[in-house]
This record gives structure tokens, sequence and C-alpha cells, in this order.
């Protein structure tokens, strides 16, 4: 059998383990050459293979929020003015006068994080200024994922409150499966001005009634 010279014998080798080891997934080839005796670095240096397709250890998902059943809303005087009918339907109702739409995102994060935001989250706000659509995305971000919002229209004779009532609905079609669903108040009170005080905003006793009975409707049929 011939001889082979000493560097071509380990270039063989080193082939030859490669080859053995091509189905068992993607190596990396390193030499790291070793001092010959004087000094020199010998020429025919081990072959160190290093498997780099390993894959991480797998991180678990995260376990679901535990959320309880219920509906809450949060609002401006609107909503206070029937604050008494939608508690006697079932609603947990936060509403104070002039309020803003931006500050229901904080009002939302807090009761996440004390433990009391349940399955429903009710919003109505905007009836004070405009609501931006930045802020709408916000607020849904922070309910969280297992919950569904309910966005209310704002109703009455103010510059500002066409362009919140499109935002509003542009917010609702931009999630999938309802997860947030338009309550549209401002269509359902278009024809009744009977339901309002002389601001046409704010609503009387009729219109109170009226208002609890269209926001929970739609709540009960796509609620959580």
């Amino acid at each position: 059998m011939p001889s082979f010279p000493r560097t071509l014998g380990v270039a063989v080798s080193g082939v030859l383990a490669v080859a053995s080891l091509a189905g068992c997934g993607t190596f990396t080839v390193t030499h790291n050459p070793r001092p010959s005796a004087a000094g020199a670095h010998a020429s025919g240096a081990p072959v160190s293979l290093v498997r780099s397709d390993v894959p991480a250890t797998p991180v678990p998902p995260p376990a679901p929020e535990q959320v309880a059943a219920g509906r809450w809303a949060v609002g401006d005087s609107v909503m206070l003015g029937a604050g008494a009918q939608l508690t006697a339907r079932g609603v947990r109702v936060d509403a104070v006068e002039s309020r803003q739409f931006h500050a229901g995102i904080a009002l939302v994060r807090a009761a996440r994080n004390a433990g009391t935001l349940p399955r429903n989250v009710i919003v109505h706000l905007g009836t004070n200024g405009t609501v931006s659509l930045a802020d709408c995305h916000a607020l849904v971000a922070t309910a969280g994922t297992s919950r569904r919002v309910f966005l209310v229209t704002v109703h009455g004779p103010r510059s500002w409150m066409p362009g919140d009532n499109a935002r509003l609905a542009a917010c609702a079609a931009s999630y999938r499966d309802r997860r947030v669903v338009l309550v549209n108040w401002d269509r359902a009170a278009a024809h009744h001005p009977e339901w309002f005080y002389r601001d046409g905003i704010h609503v009387n006793g009729a219109g109170r009634a009226a208002y609890a009975a269209v926001v929970t409707t739609v709540v009960s049929a796509l609620g959580l």
C-alpha cells in the first residue's frame, strides 16, 4: 500500500470525519494549530468539529391572564348621568365630569394592575375634546388581549365630535374577532331629541334609560 505524507493523511482523515457526520446537522470546522517540538506550528493540526445547529432551550409561553367576568365602564358626564341605569343592568361605572379620552388609559391600567379589570370594558369618552387614534390604540393595548373593549360614540352639537366618532370607528375596525366593538350611541340618538336636555348632549330621564339599553344590549350580544 502506498505511503502518504503525514499532512495528506490528516487531511483525508478530516474529510472522512466530516462526511461521516454530514447527516447529523450543520457543523463548523475550526483549525486549532498546535506547536511542534521545535516551536513551529505543525502542518497536520487537529480538526475540531463544533455543532452549530443545536436549538436553544425553548422558552415556555406566558401563562394566560386570569380575567374575571363582568362589565366595567369608564366615562364622562354623559355616562355619569346614566350611571344608576347602567348599574341596575350589571355594569360597574367609573364616570366623572369633563374627563378626556387620554385619561381613560391610566384608569384602565390602574384597574388591570389592581386585578379589578373584567373581561368587558366599556369606554365613553370624547364628549369634552378630541380623541386621537393613538390614544384609542393605547387604551385597547392596555386592556389586553383577554378582554373586549366597547367604544361608545359621542353625540351632540360640538365641532370635534364627528371626527372623534370617525376615529373610534376606525380604531374598532382595525381589530380582528370583534376584540373592539363600536357602540353607536350617536346613530341611536340621532332621531330622538326628546332624550336630551337643551344642550343636546346630556341625557334626561328617558335618555338615561335609552342610553343604558343601547350600551348593554350590544355588550350582552357580543361580550365575553
